[in-house]
């Protein structure tokens, strides 16, 4: 209980979670470098790039062959890249907001 107490007591007028994890054993602080609509953007472009079955639908015959023969290589890692990132993206609030109804 005292370790619980104390870490409230430091943690004072700061912003949540600005305390290092390792409180115990560091008293240091953590600070913002990117905003949450920053990442939310970061990993919609991660979505995007790693999608596999957009990707290939946008491109000329000839070229959607090549492709298509060089990611039966790598589909699985990616997929499972895509995947991570799709999870991480979902769990955001971002994703929840519907534009028409705030106005």
């Amino acid at each position: 209980m005292k370790a619980f107490l104390e870490f409230y007591s430091l943690l004072g007028d700061r912003e949540r979670g600005t305390v290092c994890p390792n409180y115990p054993s560091c008293n240091g602080t953590l600070l913002r470098k990117y905003t949450e609509a920053d990442l939310y953007v970061q990993l919609s472009y991660f979505c995007h790039i790693l999608d596999t079955q957009c990707s290939p639908e946008k491109m000329d015959v000839g070229v959607r062959i090549q492709v298509e023969k060089a990611m039966t290589k790598i589909r699985p890692a990616v997929e499972s890249a895509a995947s991570i990132a799709r999870s991480f993206r979902d769990r955001c609030d971002y994703g929840w907001v519907q534009l028409t109804d705030l106005f």
